[in-house]
C-alpha cells in the first residue's frame, strides 16, 4: 500500500499530458463552441459510438462498498471478456450521490462523463445541494491505475491510496461544471478518474465471472 505522501504525489501527476479545461460557456464566456469543445465533443461521440448498440453486448451487474463509498453498476462486455462501458450510481450518504460512465478501449480509459449532486457545507447552518458534471477525453485511451486486490479494499480506504499511476503522454481534454458554471478541472481530480476506472473495471470483471444479477 503507498504511504499517504505517495498517494499525493501520484495524484497530482500526468506526465506531459495537456489538461484542456473548456471555460466557452463559464463566466465571461460567449457561449460558443470553441475548438478544444468541439475536440471533446468528438472524442465523446466517438467513444459512444462504439458501444450504441448494447443489445448485442454481454453484461453483468455489480455492487460493491469502498470506505463511505456505495456504488452499483452495470458494466458492457466486447467478444473478449473486457469492459467497454461501465454505468455507475453511486452514494455518499448524506453528501451525496450521483452517475458516472466510463468508456473504455483497449483497455484504457478513453472517455468519462459524470453528474454530480454534492453538499456545500461551506454554510453549516444552510447547506447547499450542488451540481458537479465533469467530462474528461484521453487521446489515446490512458492506461489505467494497478488492480484493486481484496486487502486494499477496506473500509477507511480512499481511492487515492489504491494504486500508483502509470505515466500517460497523450492529450487530455476536460471541463467541469457547478451549477452550469465553468469552474477549473484540478489533475488530481483528472488522476482520481483514472484510479476509479481501475476499480470500476475490475469490479465489472468480478462481476462477470459471479454472473451478479441485478437486485429487485
Amino acid at each position: 500500500m503507498p504511504s499517504r505522501s505517495q498517494d499525493r504525489s501520484s495524484s497530482r501527476r500526468l506526465g506531459p499530458a495537456a489538461l484542456l479545461v473548456m471555460a466557452a460557456c463559464g463566466p465571461g464566456g460567449g457561449g460558443g463552441v470553441d475548438a478544444d469543445t468541439a475536440a471533446l465533443n468528438r472524442a465523446a461521440e466517438g467513444a459512444m459510438g462504439r458501444v450504441t448498440d448494447r443489445s448485442a453486448l454481454e453484461v453483468a451487474h455489480g455492487f460493491f462498498v469502498l470506505g463511505d463509498n456505495a456504488a452499483d453498476f452495470t458494466a458492457w462486455f466486447d467478444d473478449s471478456g473486457d469492459p467497454v462501458l461501465i454505468r455507475e450510481h453511486n452514494g455518499m450518504g448524506d453528501w451525496g450521490n450521483g452517475t458516472a460512465r466510463y468508456y473504455l478501449e483497449g483497455g484504457g480509459l478513453a472517455y468519462y462523463a459524470a453528474q454530480h449532486v454534492r453538499i456545500d457545507l461551506q454554510d453549516p447552518t444552510a447547506p447547499r445541494r450542488r451540481l458537479h458534471e465533469v467530462r474528461i477525453a484521453f487521446r489515446p485511451p490512458a492506461p489505467l491505475a494497478g488492480r484493486v486486490s481484496g486487502d486494499e479494499a477496506q473500509p477507511g480506504t480512499t481511492l487515492s491510496g489504491l494504486a500508483n499511476l502509470p505515466e500517460y503522454s497523450g492529450r487530455v481534454l476536460g471541463e467541469k461544471t457547478v451549477d452550469g458554471v465553468s469552474v477549473s478541472l484540478e489533475d488530481g481530480e483528472v488522476a482520481g478518474v483514472r484510479v476509479r476506472a481501475a476499480v470500476m473495471a475490475d469490479s465489472a470483471r468480478s462481476a462477470r465471472s459471479a454472473r451478479v444479477e441485478p437486485i429487485g
